[in-house]
């Protein structure tokens, strides 16, 4: 399996994003650590999302630094269709959210409570909305 990597952070061929738990306090971005990926970064043929996507990306991330704790930091995974995503799950099987920001602005999502999903499309500007409304439920 071969893996591409930065500092703090690691990518398996499958696309799957560890968070490393410094990044709150050192400021730094896994946003911004995802224009490291080389293509085929998946193992296939993706290629890294655009400069576009992670610039959407990097401002919702950094509105979510400010927002919240860092036990409430979503992790974040790169997607092959030229999207990121937020990703928070601290409350599997119950509850769980997952955000997904592309180059265009738009976002959609997908919420679970329990087995029973209910998904949508909102604003880059909304998604910090969605996310209070997932933290506090």
């Amino acid at each position: 399996m071969s893996e591409a990597q930065t500092s703090d952070v690691s990518y398996s061929n499958i696309g799957h994003f560890v968070q490393a738990p410094n990044y709150k306090i050192l400021g730094s971005s896994p946003v911004l650590d995802l224009q490291n990926l080389e293509a085929g970064w998946d193992g296939y043929d993706a290629l890294p999302p655009s400069s576009q996507t992670i610039t959407r990306a990097e401002q919702v991330w950094r509105g979510l630094l400010q927002e919240f704790r860092k036990e409430e930091l979503p992790a974040i995974e790169p997607g092959p269709d030229d999207f990121v995503a937020f990703i928070w799950e601290q409350h599997y099987p119950n509850k769980r959210l997952r955000l997904w920001v592309h180059h265009d602005g738009t976002a959609e999502w997908i919420q679970y409570q329990g087995d029973i999903p209910e998904t949508g499309k909102c604003s880059p500007n909304e998604v910090l909305q969605k996310a209070r409304m997932y933290l506090a439920a």
